[in-house]
């Protein structure tokens, strides 16, 4: 008797406690531009199952930072990882805010053709970029202003294409400098191609970052907190494992060991250890969008960083 009521305790404790050890996993849609290593601590989090731990079934997306912005208002997706193009749209009224920064430097090398030595030699150049208004494009503008250069007098902007097309126009000369990302800058190198500047040895720039929307703050605030907190252990466990991260990297961005290694110590100089962007790398970021923008606009409602862990 003694024994069968125990057995009936144990499954009534089983049955009530059941719930709470399991909850029902929420599923959350990330929408991102690219797959590279501005995104990669989200790819770790994933991977090494930080997200389940915080009951979030997570699905990444790839698709253009504008569609994915709107996508985000209309409540396709759940979280945007698209820091810059996210800032400009908050500027214009959508009612998104920036939670987490992943990446507080860019990532991007700025190539030249060998002849160009310095900054000054830009002077009448053409560089290749993607597109107007865009990271590249405002990557560009802070290496003319960081030479004492004047974006619309001493230089012609081309919007060439991609980071491959980009290349290929720098390779034949069709161009005389352009953007690369952090992957394809080697392959410039090795076709004798010259790095003038990278990114991250420029001033802090919030390269990416997650958005999200004001109602989804409101709504769903311990779903947001989760993600933050996931997100976050994906970049400390990318710093602390060198060997699986660089074998990581390679599997996900298709390298070889080099590069991997390459990225993976880029990586550890971009990186937010606390999530945060200093308040003058996002003013940097307003003024490159809008020169006018501070005038109507706070930091604190382009922000919110009480999401992350305390």
């Amino acid at each position: 008797m003694k024994i069968r009521y125990l057995a009936v305790a144990a499954l009534f404790f089983l049955a009530t406690t059941g719930p709470v050890r399991a909850q029902k996993m929420q599923k959350a849609i990330v929408a991102t531009p690219s797959i590279s290593l501005n995104q990669f601590p989200v790819y770790v989090a994933l991977e090494k199952g930080f997200y389940r731990q915080e009951n979030l079934d997570v699905l990444v997306v790839v698709m253009d930072g504008t569609i994915a912005a709107r996508a985000l208002m209309a409540g396709d997706v759940d979280y945007l990882l698209a820091f810059a193009t996210g800032v400009s749209v908050i500027l214009n009224g959508a009612p998104l805010k920036g939670v987490l920064g992943i990446t507080k430097k860019g990532t991007a090398g700025f190539m030249v053709r060998p002849t160009i030595i310095s900054g000054a030699d830009l002077k009448g150049k053409i560089i290749g970029v993607s597109g107007f208004g865009g990271e590249i494009y405002h990557f560009v503008l802070e290496v003319l202003q960081h030479y004492g250069l004047n974006p619309k007098q001493d230089v012609s902007i081309l919007n060439v294409g991609n980071s491959a097309l980009r290349l290929a126009a720098l390779r034949y000369g069709k161009i005389d400098a352009a953007v690369l990302n952090s992957i394809q800058v080697r392959r410039a190198e090795e076709a004798g191609l010259k790095r003038l500047i990278s990114a991250a040895d420029l001033n802090e720039f919030p390269s990416n970052g997650v958005i999200v929307t004001t109602r989804k703050l409101k709504e769903q605030p311990n779903q947001v907190r989760g993600f933050v907190k996931a997100t976050l252990k994906g970049v400390a466990y990318f710093k602390n494992n060198r060997d699986e991260m660089v074998a990581f990297l390679a599997k996900k961005l298709v390298l070889d060991t080099k590069d991997a290694e390459e990225q993976f110590q880029l990586g550890l100089k971009v990186f937010s250890d606390d999530g945060k962007f200093s308040e003058e790398s996002l003013k940097r970021l307003v003024l490159q969008r809008d020169a006018k923008a501070l005038e109507r606009v706070s930091l604190t409602e382009l922000v919110d960083w009480s999401f992350l862990p305390r």
